[in-house]
């Protein structure tokens, strides 16, 4: 940020009313609301001043905005969902402890490593390692035994599809 910039935001606080409408009307040339109270002032101010410095809003953001705005006005209570749709065909890529993850959105889900996922999370707590090891020791049966076939080998094997082969007892 800016050297005046910050200086001039942090000097926000300690300005007295007289001096925020002041800035006020050098910053949106108008006066402010009579009764718009000093605390409410200055971060509107701020943001003014960190608009004018770094600019304003893109117009997608300022739409989606806009469709929050009328959402909440049809509805207060109502849960708004999340903008983030990502078209099918999009390949999302993620460089993560020297490798490289490439996952492919499609019309119904993803595509990761050859398999399909209903959700980016699904993806990454199949992919976590650590995340795997919790939920195999959380999901490990005991070792069961079986005798197979007539040449006496024993197949021990658990939850988490470790096989050992054995000759029978």
């Amino acid at each position: 940020m800016p050297d005046h910039t910050a200086k001039r935001l942090a000097d926000l606080p300690t300005l007295s009313r007289v001096a925020l409408r002041e800035l006020w009307k050098q910053l949106f040339d108008a006066s402010p609301p009579a009764n718009l109270r000093r605390d409410l002032m200055i971060p509107i101010l701020a943001f003014r001043l960190q608009e004018q410095t770094f600019g304003s809003l893109s117009g997608g953001a300022r739409d989606r905005l806009r469709q929050l705005s009328r959402a909440f006005e049809r509805d207060s209570d109502s849960t708004i969902p999340s903008a983030m749709k990502i078209r099918p065909g999009t390949r999302l890529v993620r460089q993560w402890r020297d490798q490289v993850h490439l996952v492919n959105v499609e019309a119904n889900g993803y595509e990761y490593q050859g398999a399909r996922y209903q959700s980016l999370s699904e993806i990454a707590r199949s992919s976590d390692p650590y995340q795997k090891k919790i939920e195999r020791s959380r999901t490990k049966a005991p070792i069961q035994s079986s005798t197979i076939g007539t040449k006496g080998l024993t197949f021990n094997t658990s939850c988490d599809s470790s096989v050992a082969i054995a000759p029978a007892k």
